[in-house]
């Protein structure tokens, strides 16, 4: 049976990840809880616009690079079902979180994704019969005990 493991090179870039998604989600609720007043769709608008800028410039840079070759911008190129189903999955997945953000806090859309990759185990382990080991249940405890202490008195 697959087993799940943890490579040596992927604490160190959990840490990364941590850092920056932190950072990030601390900016982000400031950015939606700042105006609280103005629509959700429209501040949403507002947060894409950078994002969707700053990956457009690799996209073009990749089309300039290609263009050598015969080949014109299409930006959709190579996009197949799955991807566009990928698309939508996280384009509702941003939505929801900004809800979140929005009326609740960064702390609890923590909470989501944490709880949100044991369901993803979970269904994992049910699918692929995958084992959990020991990182698996100590993750798993950490965030029980997190929970427990974020809503306890």
């Amino acid at each position: 049976m697959p087993e799940m493991y943890i490579r040596p090179l992927g604490v160190p870039m959990i840490a990364v990840y941590c850092i920056f998604s932190g950072l990030a989600g601390v900016y982000n609720e400031w950015i939606l809880k700042k105006h609280y007043t103005e629509s959700l769709h429209l501040q949403n608008i507002f947060l894409y616009t950078y994002g969707t800028l700053l990956n457009l410039f690799p996209a073009v840079v990749s089309a300039v690079a290609k263009s050598g070759s015969g080949h014109i911008f299409n930006p959709f190129d190579g996009f197949s079902f799955y991807t566009w189903l990928i698309v939508l999955t996280q384009a509702l997945n941003g939505l929801f979180m900004s809800v979140v953000i929005k009326h609740s806090s960064n702390i609890i859309r923590l909470f989501v994704i944490s709880f949100s990759l044991i369901v993803t185990s979970f269904l994992s382990w049910f699918i692929f019969h995958i084992t959990f080991n020991m990182y698996f249940y100590v993750s798993f405890l950490t965030m029980g005990c997190a929970l427990s202490l974020y809503y306890s008195n």
